[in-house]
């Protein structure tokens, strides 16, 4: 089932399309600016595929229209809609649990410079 709030949006965006093969839509792409619609973008939500775009010429390709949006550098209001209107959501998860990470006492870092056979050895190593 092809959300057709979504093809608008990206029609605004990128220009018409033409409908192709399995919920499918090929657009003039934005990156190589190819003569003919190579840029095609999977809108079929019942898809594995779904949201993945990809360009015939110059290969440039993405999983999310989220990431589409923002190589072409899409108007803000845009990138908000399309954000409302596929639930794409920004999760930060910050562990307050988390402990400092240290290194030993005796590390020594590769840059000191000393004359020991263990650092020659581990240098040529």
């Amino acid at each position: 089932m092809v959300n057709q709030l979504v093809v608008n949006l990206v029609n605004s965006v990128l220009g018409p399309g033409k409908p192709t093969a399995r919920g499918n839509q090929a657009h003039t792409c934005p990156f190589c600016h190819h003569h003919k619609q190579k840029l095609e973008i999977n809108f079929d939500e019942n898809a594995t595929y779904y949201q993945k775009w990809h360009c015939w010429v110059c290969d440039k390709k993405g999983s999310k229209l989220l990431s589409l949006f923002k190589a072409m550098d899409a108007p803000q209001d845009k990138i908000n809609e399309l954000r409302s209107l596929v639930g794409a959501t920004r999760q930060i998860i910050i562990d307050s649990n988390a402990s400092k990470v240290e290194l030993p006492k005796e590390f020594k870092p590769y840059y000191w410079k000393t004359r020991s056979k263990l650092f020659k050895e581990a240098r040529y190593f």
